[in-house]
């Protein structure tokens, strides 16, 4: 069956834009909004339950953006692949993974090395600390006599120039279990790139195969001296720890076996395709088994140890009636409108489009009150002009001012968002179309410098607004609604029934 879309029907999540009372901590308050007044005061609204994002880039931050963008996309409630995983963790059930423990035994028999590849850190973002000690005591337990620890470094989802802190905690934690020896560090610029800057990836690679990089004998001080040299945790270039005399303490070579633990996949996919997958270009790489912790990428054909545990999103849904999908956000926030929007795992919709407008070059500017907040919009107007398809559009402006903890800045992210979404609406309108707002996460609404160390892991529940400008006269939204709700209410608008799968429920009425 196929469905058309003969208007515009666009959803517009606006990242960190609480609802709050109004304090000196408020920018939402604080902001002149003229458009977003007018179009909630004009049209149905009402207020939904959701997380809230926390000042300073820290994991609960992220993980409220992440959750959030998840159940809009899904409508369901849930946390992904990480929460499975930590789930796992905390049960036992890891260190009974089959495919792991087959892995680990295959190498050990053929006499491989076994290298565990991941982010070491507590950021809880892109892996734990418990998946990598829970695959140190798999490979003691096995028998294995060589573990070599390959760390990519984070200070990013967690405090800058604490990646030292980390792998002394590694390495009192291998002294405990009696295995495992740190290999290389390298920061997550280089190892964890998803902008196609291939470079930085070979750096990585001729790192773990070719011993190429800095040279060190400890890794705790090699980090400490990038970090004297301005040098923080994501930046440190491939650094190769060695023992007397110059000697590698490991390389990845053909038989050995390679673990990747991070669980969130689509900063892996470089990586992992450069060292696992074969290709007809180079120099022949070593033949190794590799196992992926989750399902990185379904074209990869690599072993999984924790399948995808991902539902049919609303990407999906409409994609299976022909209808497409185009999202358009800053290409920073790409994971959030693909990996979480649809559900934890890659959509099996081919209609989905995504318009990535190119994050700053300067990190500093990630958090300038501009943000390409026009350049999203003017993206975002062409694809409403062509027509025929579910327009998503992400504003993560204001959500990026906040971490920064200043007002005066956020509330400036404010205002910019608010004019760039009633240009939007103007558009819309002209061609009587409707139009979704809502936030992801709260965290404008209360501007407060943090500390990361007195942050929870999960995120805490916050008032978001909901709004559906354009909706036929006589139509109302019911009260008490929560993010899982949008989905439900979106598919009953194009008259698309919602999947089993979806908890939420449509507030039309």
């Amino acid at each position: 069956m196929t469905t058309s879309i003969e208007r515009p029907l666009a959803l517009v999540i606006l990242d960190g834009w609480g609802v709050g009372e109004a304090t000196g901590h408020n920018a939402v308050r604080i902001a002149h909004t003229p458009h977003f007044d007018a179009i909630f005061e004009t049209f149905p609204s009402c207020v939904v339950s959701g997380a809230t994002g926390l000042s300073g880039r820290t994991r609960s931050g992220s993980a409220a953006a992440e959750v959030g963008h998840m159940m809009i996309g899904t409508g369901r409630s849930g946390f992904g692949d990480g929460h499975r995983i930590e789930q796992a963790i905390a049960s036992g059930e890891f260190e009974q993974n089959a495919v792991i423990r087959t892995q680990i035994s295959d190498a050990i028999e053929r006499g491989g090395t076994i290298h565990l590849i991941g982010m070491v850190s507590d950021g809880g973002v892109h892996s734990f600390a418990g998946s990598l000690y829970s695959l140190l005591r798999m490979s003691r337990k096995a028998g294995a006599s060589d573990v070599a620890v390959h760390c990519i470094l984070d200070g990013v989802d967690t405090s800058p120039r604490t990646a030292d802190i980390h792998l002394e905690a590694l390495e009192i934690k291998m002294a405990d279990i009696g295995i495992g020896r740190i290999a290389s560090i390298v920061g997550r610029h280089f190892a964890m790139d998803t902008g196609g800057h291939w470079e930085r990836t070979a750096r990585v690679y001729t790192m773990l195969v070719h011993g190429e990089g800095e040279r060190a004998e400890d890794a705790v001080t090699a980090v400490r001296n990038s970090f004297l040299r301005g040098i923080a945790d994501e930046f440190v270039a491939p650094v190769v720890i060695v023992s007397a005399p110059d000697h590698a303490v490991a390389t990845v070579k053909t038989g050995d076996l390679v673990i990747y633990f991070n669980h969130r996949p689509e900063t892996m996919h470089q990586l992992v395709r450069s060292l696992s997958l074969p290709d007809n270009q180079g120099a022949p790489k070593p033949e190794i088994a590799s196992v992926c912790l989750t399902e990185y990428d379904r074209g990869f054909g690599l072993p999984v140890a924790f399948g995808s545990g991902s539902v049919d999103s609303l990407t999906d849904v409409f994609g299976s009636k022909g209808i497409a999908v185009v999202k358009v956000t800053q290409a920073e926030r790409y994971p959030h409108l693909t990996y979480f929007f649809n559900g934890g795992g890659e959509s099996l919709s081919q209609l989905e489009r995504n318009v990535l407008v190119p994050a700053p070059r300067d990190d500093l500017d990630l958090i300038g009150a501009e943000s390409r907040s026009f350049k999203i919009a003017d993206e975002a107007i062409g694809v409403v002009r062509n027509g025929g398809s579910l327009l998503v559009v992400n504003m993560p402006a204001a959500a990026l001012a906040a971490e920064s903890g200043s007002v005066e800045r956020t509330v400036e992210a404010v205002q910019f968002v608010d004019t760039c979404l009633g240009g939007l609406w103007r558009h819309i309108s002209a061609e009587g179309g409707q139009m979704v707002v809502t936030a992801s996460h709260g965290g404008c609404e209360n501007i407060t410098e943090s500390d990361p160390s007195d942050m929870e892991r999960s995120p805490e529940l916050s008032r978001l607004p909901l709004c559906i400008a354009g909706l036929a006269s006589g139509r109302q939204l019911g009260s008490d609604g929560s993010l899982p709700d949008i989905a439900p209410t979106l598919l009953e608008m194009a008259g698309i029934a919602p999947t089993p799968e979806m908890t939420g429920r449509s507030l039309l009425r």
